[in-house]
């Protein structure tokens, strides 16, 4: 595997972080090219399976099995079988019971997902989806079809602007926490950036110095390391300390 400058300094977590986040967008990107095979409409459902699968659950602290809770229910919606497995051994073993692509499979026995994405919003959050799915299907289709950072900033300065994900009985959510997991897994180029409120995010974003920090120029900061060589992708930055990314801007 391609180290560079920049993960250097990677240790414990932040090594087998980067590992996981990476796997997560090999398959998402593997189950939407398996979608899309001959041009066919992916479909409501289908779209808000993808994004899940970069969620893990978190109990107590510690991160346990997503397997039952994300990864079937999300395969289930994405390729059609009645998977009913509770462990990811005992899901792999499913799949390799099926005609799907052994790439799938492979990528499959990964841990998979890497955003703790707020609990009381996934429903939510998968309905907000469903509302937004004309827009978000190009949003992905541009991803797909261009290498250009300019398409990226315009892509991240119109999820700045969209509705907010609504909660009857608590403060609202800022969609680019629900979308941006899911774009830095599907755009191939690696310079769509994870954005959401962890606090070192935040001491990361600021050490890019930018004019502002607004979701356009944070793909252009991230986007910019990248393209440089700097950075290898996106998932480098998200799981790179601030002193790293503090280093790494002139």
């Amino acid at each position: 595997m391609f180290f560079d400058e920049a993960e250097q300094d990677y240790y414990g977590w932040r090594r087998s972080w980067l590992d996981r986040e990476r796997d997560t967008g090999a398959l998402i990107n593997l189950a939407y090219e398996w979608l899309t095979a001959d041009d066919r409409v992916i479909q409501p459902d289908e779209l808000q399976a993808l994004a899940r699968l970069s969620w893990i659950i978190k109990f107590r602290g510690e991160i346990r099995d997503n397997t039952k809770a994300v990864v079937v229910p999300s395969f289930v919606s994405i390729f059609g079988y009645a998977f009913t497995a509770v462990t990811r051994d005992g899901l792999v073993l499913q799949l390799r019971q099926t005609d799907l692509p052994e790439k799938i499979v492979e990528a499959a026995s990964a841990e998979l997902g890497f955003v703790n994405f707020y609990a009381g919003f996934r429903n939510i959050g998968m309905a907000w989806m469903r509302d937004h799915h004309d827009e978000i299907v190009e949003m992905v289709r541009l991803l797909r079809e261009s290498d250009s950072l300019d398409v990226r900033s315009e892509i991240y300065g119109a999820i700045e602007t969209m509705e907010p994900l609504p909660r009857p009985r608590g403060g609202d959510l800022q969609a680019y926490n629900l979308l941006t997991p899911f774009l830095a897994c599907i755009d191939r180029t690696g310079m769509c950036p994870i954005v959401n409120g962890r606090l070192e995010l935040g001491s990361k974003f600021s050490a890019l110095r930018l004019r502002r920090l607004g979701l356009s120029e944070i793909v252009e900061g991230v986007g910019t390391l990248v393209q440089s060589g700097a950075l290898a992708d996106a998932f480098a930055f998200d799981t790179a300390s601030p002193e790293t990314i503090e280093s790494l801007v002139f």
